[in-house]
């Protein structure tokens, strides 16, 4: 079962580097830096990364977007040309998945968190589309609808850190405020060997002093810029190009051989497991579906009644258990099949679901939709995947 998807995009300049195979060819790191029109264009790649266009790939197979369109991007084209283009040409001007821009903050601002779910739907990160949607409001009601040019003011909008704040009013306005990632606190632990955790009190002020000292104020973006990329590139967390690194005779790290251990971090996040039971329940034309609470993952999507273990369960386990007693005691039901999904791997969690397909032949108290209409709501990749598999 497919259901049509509207894809989301949002800056056309948050990719900085292309990882396409056709662009990489006797590159060292397997990545090249992109132009300046070529990250409007970034998007033709379909490779996912910052715009988040990971389920077009899943329509498009291996060749991605690279190769799919006629002619190559015209460096001044705007980013509704590049949409316009893929639309027609990519995806046929209106098949499973298409890309949808919203031009004006107003637009976004007025969407509706459902519509908004459906068409982040596939992309991950759905807290990002939340504080997004949050923050379009914000920018709406208290500026205007124009983006604010103070730290303070792109700090105080919803889903925004000290990171972003500090990429955005550097890069967009030249404001000289220092950028602190995972590459930008690897390059300065290394140079300057320190050893205090990255991830303690102490350790994050020590860092976004240093930062903020070594800020080249004349052009505050683009050293930002060439300090994440030369992280990215050169000081990588396993085997840094130390042998040919412009900075090596004044890397004290090396000088003490302690780059391997460089950047120090107190504690690292355990990835756990998780057993998720589904039961895909449907009664004449109607199938149950609920929407997920606060609190976990995929808060706000929709996912069918579902039976958490501590472990791998039986579905013979699962009749026994109080939650599907509760959902079915005193209905007829039927067991159809039941489905193993492959391994979903999230940030700091693996998710193994089980499918089970039953149906029943009076309703029960749960919420419903008409099955016809499934594809309209908004659910989890996982589930998504589980509907592609159904004949």
């Amino acid at each position: 079962m497919k259901s049509t998807s509207m894809l989301f995009l949002i800056i056309p300049y948050s990719v900085r580097w292309c990882k396409h195979p056709a662009c990489t060819t006797g590159s060292k790191s397997g990545k090249i830096p992109l132009t300046e029109h070529q990250r409007t264009a970034v998007v033709v790649h379909g490779q996912g990364a910052a715009l988040g266009i990971a389920a077009l790939n899943d329509g498009l197979g291996d060749q991605g977007l690279h190769t799919a369109l006629d002619e190559p991007l015209d460096g001044a084209c705007t980013i509704d040309t590049v949409v316009g283009r893929i639309n027609d040409e990519v995806l046929g001007g209106g098949g499973h998945f298409q890309l949808k821009v919203f031009a004006l903050v107003h637009a976004l601002a007025q969407v509706d968190d459902d519509n908004l779910a459906k068409l982040w739907q596939g992309l991950g990160y759905y807290s990002r589309a939340r504080n997004l949607h949050a923050a379009a409001r914000q920018v709406a009601a208290r500026f205007g609808g124009v983006f604010p040019r103070s730290y303070d003011e792109v700090r105080s909008l919803r889903g925004v850190g000290d990171y972003t704040a500090a990429a955005v009013c550097s890069a967009a306005y030249d404001a000289p405020c220092a950028v602190l990632d995972g590459n930008v606190f690897r390059v300065l632990a290394r140079l300057f060997d320190i050893d205090l955790p990255i991830d303690s009190t102490a350790g994050k002020r020590t860092f976004a002093e240093l930062a903020q000292m070594r800020l080249d104020k004349r052009c505050p973006g683009r050293y930002n810029q060439a300090v994440m990329d030369f992280g990215a590139l050169q000081c990588t967390p396993a085997q840094p190009g130390c042998a040919d690194c412009p900075l090596a005779s004044r890397c004290l790290a090396l000088a003490a051989g302690t780059v391997a251990e460089r950047p120090v971090k107190q504690s690292k996040t355990k990835v756990r497991d998780r057993w998720f039971n589904y039961l895909h329940v449907t009664c004449g034309d109607r199938t149950l579906l609920r929407r997920r609470g606060e609190g976990d993952i995929w808060q706000g999507l929709y996912e069918f009644p579902m039976i958490e273990t501590d472990r791998a369960a039986d579905f013979s386990e699962l009749t026994d258990s109080e939650e599907f007693r509760t959902l079915l005691d005193g209905v007829e039901w039927r067991l159809l099949r039941s489905v193993a999904m492959p391994k979903h791997q999230l940030s700091h969690q693996t998710l193994h679901a089980v499918f089970h397909r039953i149906e029943i032949s009076f309703p029960v108290d749960f919420p419903s939709v008409p099955t016809a209409t499934l594809g309209d709501y908004a659910v989890p990749r996982l589930i998504d995947r589980y509907l592609d598999r159904q004949p």
